[in-house]
Order: structure tokens, then C-alpha cells, then sequence
């Protein structure tokens, strides 16, 4: 049981500093997050909403509050996020299907790669049939 508590406080550190640092670096290059909003056709204004969301997110699983409520409005963040930029860009992602099976050395590739890592992990040490 301590190796699953482990488990989860690293998904849940993890978590927490995947969205402050999203929110750290929309506010410190807030032009960036106005162009991330503008190419997904959403009003800008919507800039700083988003930055006090993932600072409140990252919050919530840095110190272990809310976490189910938390993982709830993720969910709801990611699916939308994931619709916008798929119906907002279809031609484009069917154009660029390539992409997802070529590694390249940039944060993207390594962040998706970190995460594959942990899951991957995670069904070493706690899948069981």
C-alpha cells in the first residue's frame, strides 16, 4: 500500500506543477496565450480566467485539496480544449497525423514521452490480473 501512496503524491506533484507552470508561463508571456486563444477562435479576455484556473489546479493537487473536484474541472478542461482544437482544426490534424509518430527533442515530445513513462510505470507496479 505505501508504494501506491507513493505513487499517487508523485502523479499528484506532477500535476500540480504541469499546470502553475502553464499559468507561469501564460503570465509571463501573455502575448503567447493570447495567440494560443486567438488561433483556437476563443475571445482573448478568456486569457486570464484560464491563468487563474490553472494556478487554482495546480494548487489544489500541490497541497492535496479538492482533488476529485479538481480532477472533475480537468476533465471538463481538457475534453473541451481537446474539441475546440480538433473541430476548430481538422484539416490541419488530418494533415498532420505524422507528427505523432516521430520523436523529436522538444518540450512537447519529452513532456508526452514523461507521461507515457509514468503510465506505463504505473502498470508495472499496480495492474493486476
Amino acid at each position: 500500500m505505501k508504494k501506491r501512496f507513493e505513487f499517487d503524491l508523485l502523479i499528484r506533484i506532477f500535476i500540480g506543477l504541469v499546470f502553475l507552470s502553464a499559468a507561469v508561463y501564460r503570465i509571463f508571456n501573455f502575448g503567447a496565450a493570447e495567440q494560443e486563444l486567438s488561433n483556437l477562435n476563443m475571445p482573448i479576455i478568456l486569457a486570464i480566467p484560464l491563468i487563474m484556473l490553472e494556478i487554482c489546479i495546480g494548487l489544489s493537487f500541490l497541497f492535496n485539496f479538492f482533488i476529485k473536484q479538481t480532477s472533475v474541472v480537468i476533465i471538463i478542461f481538457l475534453v473541451s480544449a481537446l474539441l475546440v482544437g480538433f473541430f476548430g482544426n481538422f484539416e490541419s490534424i488530418i494533415q498532420n497525423l505524422g507528427e505523432l509518430f516521430v520523436f523529436s527533442a522538444n518540450p512537447t515530445d519529452m513532456f508526452l514521452h514523461f507521461v507515457y513513462l509514468l503510465i506505463v510505470i504505473f502498470y508495472v507496479f499496480y495492474y493486476k490480473k
